[in-house]
């Protein structure tokens, strides 16, 4: 088993572990990709949009690591061995791995005319009015919570506003 320091970031209102993967990450190809953002709100905004946003919670760690790749993720904590079993943060491919699967939700949607931009764990969603984006809230909560995302209900904005 591969053993890399364990460290505690605070970030606003919480604590995040993050495992020092650096010579894990050495070894890694990591694809280079681009997240959309302002730009992208940008191009989808509308005069008069309703909106919303959603907040995943630990969205990195929802995301299942294949178990031949688990001895890779080791750390030590009061004298005893763990290891990841979800998308660590401090994996050099975990932004794009995460990313490329909330792509995925994000083409399905779209396919359905919402407008949505994900960045990172967190999602935009612009509606036209405050009964569509009502609706489509509703609607993607259900779509998250079926994929085995859990919501941040404080950093999120279920509400629709403008």
């Amino acid at each position: 088993m591969c053993v890399s320091p364990l460290n505690v970031v605070e970030q606003r209102d919480m604590c995040r572990l993050i495992l020092d993967l650096r010579k894990v990450n050495n070894y890694l190809d990591i694809p280079k990709f681009k997240y959309e953002g302002l730009n992208k709100v940008a191009e989808l905004i509308r005069p008069d949009d309703w909106m919303f946003s959603i907040d995943l919670k630990s969205g990195y760690h929802h995301v299942e690591i294949h178990p031949s790749c688990w001895k890779l993720l080791g750390f030590q904590f009061e004298g005893d061995y763990y290891s990841f079993i979800s998308l660590p943060f401090g994996l050099a491919t975990a932004p794009f791995v995460f990313t490329q699967l909330i792509k995925q939700l994000a083409r399905r949607w779209r396919a359905s005319d919402v407008r949505v931009v994900p960045y990172v764990e967190d999602l935009l969603f612009l509606c036209n009015s405050h009964s569509d984006a009502s609706s489509t809230c509703a609607a993607i909560v259900k779509d998250l919570k079926a994929a085995g995302f859990v919501i941040n209900g404080k950093r999120s904005h279920l509400h629709p506003s403008r």
